[in-house]
């Protein structure tokens, strides 16, 4: 017959030996109580033992601030998977990233295009147009120049992207105080780049061009030609892609709690 302290579901024979547990002192178990139902008081501690202290949750740290050169090192391994894009280990591989980003900003938030900046990611293809019907517009192909760098950029994670930056935020505000700012925030400097972009209008269709050699063309809408070349260059990307860059930088702002005007 099983004992009473064996445990349930043991298969127990006769022939085996059972050796009986050793009653429980109830003032040992927490919550016990006598036969009146009246709380059992915790056993005495030995002589010298002292009582265990309430366990209490200790923060986590959070991570010591980067300065700006421990940010670029470390950059291309906190920023790896950012984005899945084929392209995005590649632009990694760039040195300097982060003040590269940040003269990308100042040049944008200037109206300058970030020739330097990002001469990694210029296209080797001129640009071309096409005419029907006496009209001249940008040719497809030349807009599908920008497609790789578009669809790189609007496969980064917003929301990674965004955590990313809160951790690096003083080491980038290094970058921008290098740049002679030193009154100016680097979100400050982000929502004019920003705001620079999307304050550019998104035609319905392929805006007019005018020439005068066939190598030269402008805008023949003086409002779109009197954008400043930064927003000229974004012009040319196409209403497709100006659109999916839109969309990025406005999702990007969200996540980074940057407020822009769209």
């Amino acid at each position: 017959m099983p004992s009473a302290y064996s445990v349930p579901g043991d298969s127990v024979h006769s022939a085996d030996s059972l050796v009986p547990l050793p009653p429980v002192d109830p003032a040992l178990v927490p919550g016990s109580v006598d036969a009146g139902g009246e709380q059992l008081p915790p056993a005495p501690l030995p002589d010298g033992a002292v009582p265990l202290a309430a366990a209490t949750l200790v923060p986590a740290e959070a991570p010591v601030p980067m300065t700006l050169v421990q940010a670029e090192a470390a950059l291309p391994e906190l920023a790896a998977t950012l984005s899945a894009d084929p392209s995005w280990g590649q632009w990694l591989q760039q040195g300097k990233l982060l003040q590269r980003l940040v003269r990308a900003l100042d040049d944008i938030a200037l109206g300058e295009i970030p020739l330097s900046a990002c001469a990694f990611l210029r296209s080797r293809e001129p640009f071309t147009a096409s005419g029907q019907g006496g009209r001249i517009t940008q040719s497809t192909a030349s807009t599908k120049r920008y497609d790789a760098v578009v669809n790189g950029f609007c496969a980064i994670d917003p929301a990674a992207a965004a955590a990313l930056f809160g951790r690096l935020e003083p080491a980038v505000q290094e970058a921008v105080n290098a740049l002679g700012y030193h009154d100016r925030s680097v979100r400050d400097l982000l929502r004019s780049a920003m705001t620079t972009i999307l304050a550019v209008p998104v035609p319905a269709s392929a805006p007019e061009l005018v020439t005068n050699d066939g190598k030269l063309y402008r805008w023949a809408d003086l409002e779109l030609e009197a954008l400043s070349d930064v927003q000229k260059l974004f012009l040319r990307l196409g209403t497709d892609n100006m659109l999916k860059v839109r969309q990025q930088i406005g999702q990007l702002a969200e996540a980074a709690a940057i407020d822009v005007k769209q």
